[in-house]
């Protein structure tokens, strides 16, 4: 049981981190061009949170095959 849901968490703790840390960037690069509607940047943060969980689904789906 334990080693079936280990690499499940360990993608899952991986996507966590990657997205903080680009939120964290994104937010900087928010307040340096402010200029950006709020809309277009929950849109960019969206389109990566969705890539990222797509892509982190297809690494777990290759390795555990």
């Amino acid at each position: 049981m334990q080693e079936f849901s280990q690499p499940k968490f360990q993608v899952f703790r991986t996507f966590i981190n990657r997205f903080s840390i680009f939120s964290a960037l994104h937010f900087y690069f928010y307040s340096l061009y402010k200029k950006l509607s709020v809309w277009k940047y929950f849109f960019i943060v969206n389109i990566y949170s969705f890539y990222e969980l797509c892509f982190s689904f297809k690494s777990f789906r290759t390795t555990t095959i």
